[in-house]
């Protein structure tokens, strides 16, 4: 019984095709091991560098995504599919926890300005804040934004109650801690612009760190809204209850320093009391009388015929 065929013919054609077949799976295999090092680079274990591990959550986090993308336990396995997803001993998840160059972390935490990882009481924390756009190098005169200041002053015609707005912004921008305590109240017309005015700051601390509310959605025992966020804007504020506006102090002056957050399906858990508030209303009767003018600067009354602001 034949067993084997000797591809080595008389004629040599056979050594021909055995150097041409051990050539092309050389070549092969280089380009493999280029493709290889493309994604995870010189080192077996350098393809870690680009991810951490939440130990309590059993979770994995994309550290160069631009939303810092979360993966379950299966999610991760299959987003390799060259190191098995299926093997038990050899998946993406089981090489990283037994790699050189994991990180493992205790938890996420907020923290605008601080690092990517954050160690506190013994415990590292990865930080979900992302930076938005860098400030520029020089100085910038008030003619470059005149239209934007004299927006300002249309709706804020008094000069006190304007430097408020201004300051308030401007220890937004350039101190992310301790936050200011108290929010601002906008009141007017519809259609003036209100939210219009914050539009700069929203772009400079970046979107994923702003968050625009409503009413309907601030009155829900759902807090999301708060989460993760350096800027809450609550819009069209119509009136809200004694017992929304007494929820409301917790979250928008410090102390405490962590605040409580119920999200749907989610196990309650504490973020740091960060989130800077402004809201807006169309109304006189969005004027809360909850918060004190110590906590809330109260700009109020701004009707066609021009600006006519109180504080």
């Amino acid at each position: 019984m034949q067993y084997c065929r000797c591809l080595i013919s008389p004629k040599g054609n056979g050594l021909r095709e055995v150097n041409q077949t051990v050539k092309s799976g050389i070549e092969a295999g280089l380009r493999e091991q280029q493709s290889a090092q493309h994604v995870f680079g010189t080192h077996p274990d350098e393809w870690q560098d680009s991810y951490a591990y939440i130990e309590p959550l059993k979770e994995f986090v994309d550290l160069k995504s631009s939303n810092l993308q979360r993966y379950d336990l299966q999610a991760f396995k299959l987003k390799f599919p060259q190191f098995s997803p299926w093997a038990p001993r050899t998946n993406a998840a089981i090489r990283y926890l037994q790699g050189t160059r994991k990180t493992v972390c205790d938890g996420y935490t907020y923290l605008p300005g601080s690092p990517r990882l954050v160690d506190q009481n013994s415990r590292r924390l990865l930080n979900r804040w992302s930076p938005g756009l860098a400030l520029l190098d020089r100085v910038i005169s008030d003619s470059e934004i005149r239209p934007w200041l004299d927006h300002l002053k249309y709706l804020v015609s008094d000069p006190e109650e304007g430097a408020v707005v201004l300051d308030w912004m401007a220890h937004l921008v350039q101190r992310r801690s301790p936050k200011a305590n108290f929010s601002i109240l906008l009141g007017g017309v519809e259609g003036i612009g209100k939210s219009l005015l914050f539009d700069p700051i929203v772009r400079f601390i970046g979107s994923e760190n702003v968050r625009t509310t409503s009413e309907v959605e601030i009155k829900d025992k759902y807090t999301s809204w708060v989460a993760e966020r350096e800027l809450v804007m609550m819009e069209e504020i119509r009136g809200l209850s004694e017992e929304v506006m007494n929820r409301l102090k917790m979250y928008i002056a410090a102390p405490p320093y962590m605040v409580p957050v119920n999200e749907k399906n989610i196990k309650h858990y504490e973020t740091p009391n960060v989130a800077r508030f402004v809201a807006f209303t169309n109304t006189r009767r969005g004027q809360p009388g909850g918060i004190s003018p110590s906590r809330m600067a109260e700009m109020l009354e701004v009707d066609k015929a021009g600006p006519k602001v109180r504080c």
